[in-house]
């Protein structure tokens, strides 16, 4: 028996990707913006291969095992894809991380995946952080002059890490 409702659709909404565009739409996208309506036609694609899979697995076991592993293999795949973009825009990783890390302590597990690119930015991509390790790192980096953001945008494994991006305190007074 199929315990769940057979479809990943339902949970698009937010993404305005819980119908198919009209085929007027989907041409529009296709003449004016070729990459969007590519990505839109293979999104909708694979939401219906996604679709009936979940409805031929016979039980609740299997579903929930195909989309745990399916979710793990989709943040390989986006790694994939972000790394291909951030190479066509030019944004190399350094071999080398810049001589200020040197300075500071970044505490485990914020310190996990680190990743350096030019213009001085270090980013660590962990998967998880305590209130104390982020009053840690706020502490350290105060005292050295530095600040940081934090994002869902990480390159390192999407879906399972999160970004953290290091850099000095800029010195602009306006």
């Amino acid at each position: 028996m199929n315990h769940v409702s057979g479809t990943i659709r339902k949970w698009l909404k937010p993404f305005g990707l819980d119908r198919r565009p009209s085929p007027e739409v989907m041409t529009s996208f296709m003449v004016e913006e070729p990459g969007h309506g590519k990505a839109l036609e293979l999104t909708h694609k694979i939401t219906e291969w996604i679709d009936a899979t979940l409805r031929e697995l016979v039980n609740k076991d299997q579903q929930i095992e195909f989309l745990r592993e399916l979710y793990y293999n989709l943040g390989g795949i986006m790694h994939a894809l972000i790394s291909e973009r951030m190479d066509l825009e030019g944004i190399k990783e350094l071999e080398k991380p810049p001589d200020f890390i040197r300075k500071i302590s970044v505490p485990f597990p914020l310190s996990d995946h680190m990743i350096c690119y030019s213009g001085g930015k270090v980013s660590f991509h962990p998967y998880k952080g305590k209130m104390e390790d982020f009053k840690k790192l706020i502490r350290e980096l105060e005292k050295k002059g530095f600040t940081f953001s934090v994002s869902g945008d990480s390159e390192y494994f999407p879906g399972y890490t999160f970004k953290i991006v290091i850099e000095k305190k800029s010195c602009k007074t306006y």
